[in-house]
């Protein structure tokens, strides 16, 4: 599984919206997201889309993909980190949704995609961090 190919949930990346209608019967949203450290000297902007993939133990799941852009203004390190709930299936077809804890995705500036196909997932949530004598100081949301 490849972190972030193209999918996460549309539950807490809510700021405006463009409805995209696809050929196929689902809606694919897409936003523009970005926030900055508490500090203000890392930041982290792009594009987030996702679609409903269908229900997974009563809950939507989502597919999501885009591309955030990490940057910064002081000598500070930068972390830009993601977290999400993914529907794991059992052996006999059930599952459950299980809570990731926060996982760095890019940890320099440049660019990061941020596809995630499988399994579904819902929650998604992005941060992003000054890196001060190796650890996280400052984080704040990407929204």
């Amino acid at each position: 599984m490849k972190w972030f190919k193209k999918s996460l949930a549309a539950s807490s990346l809510v700021t405006g919206a463009a409805v995209l209608t696809l050929a196929l019967p689902a809606t694919a949203y897409a936003w523009g997201v970005g926030g900055h450290s508490a500090s203000g000297c890392s930041e982290a902007s792009g594009d987030y889309n996702y679609e409903k993939v269908g229900m997974y133990g009563g809950s939507p799941g989502y597919r999501t993909w885009g591309d955030l852009t990490v940057s910064k203004t002081c000598s500070y390190g930068v972390a830009l980190q993601t977290k999400f709930d993914s529907y794991y299936f059992g052996p006999a077809g059930n599952g459950d949704w299980v809570t990731g804890g926060w996982k760095t995705i890019r940890n320099s500036t440049g660019t990061v995609d941020i596809t995630e196909d499988d399994p579904p997932v819902r929650n998604v949530r992005f941060q992003i961090c000054d890196v001060i004598n190796g650890s996280l100081r400052y984080c704040a949301p990407v929204k």
